[in-house]
């Protein structure tokens, strides 16, 4: 077995001095690297993991209700983080896109009936400050309800050295 597969087995938290006693040069999560409190964990060593992140303020998107991602993050911080230096989650970027989304499809169907805000949110194909929003379904066709506008990042830390 690789020390990777090693590594994986032992199901040890990825701490620096972990990821020090291997000879891994770079590794890949699937998730939960995008988190500010992977990156506080990990102090330096960050810059070697790369993850799939689904939004992060530093991406260049915006809309005219948040403005750009950047400015959403500004304004949810000043609001939200209480003066713990974090930024805004994935998961609350995700909701609000959503709320922002529904919002759309709603001004779109012209109504709150549901079958009508139903079609308006599958009319969608806007870009927003959490990325493109175009509803489709998952075999490409255009008629579903997965978001298939959007395009997931890779992310790599550049975190100054331990």
């Amino acid at each position: 077995t690789t020390q990777a597969q090693q590594l994986c087995k032992s199901k040890q938290s990825v701490t620096p001095q972990v990821i020090e006693s291997t000879s891994l040069k770079f590794m890949f999560f699937t998730a939960g690297a995008s988190r500010t409190t992977f990156t506080d964990n990990v102090d330096g060593w960050a810059e070697k993991v790369a993850s799939p992140v689904l939004w992060h303020p530093d991406l260049k998107h915006s809309d005219p209700l948040f403005g750009s991602a950047k400015e959403l993050n500004a304004l949810w911080t000043s609001r939200f983080d209480l003066g713990n230096g974090r930024s805004m989650s994935e998961h609350a970027a995700v909701a609000a896109a959503s709320g922002l989304a529904l919002g759309m499809a709603i001004e779109a169907a012209g109504s709150i009936e549901a079958e009508e805000v139903a079609d308006g949110m599958r009319s969608l194909d806007v870009e927003t400050f959490f990325g493109r929003i175009r509803m489709g379904a998952a075999d490409g066709t255009a008629t579903g309800n997965i978001n298939t506008g959007l395009e997931s990042p890779i992310a790599q830390w550049d975190c100054p050295s331990v």
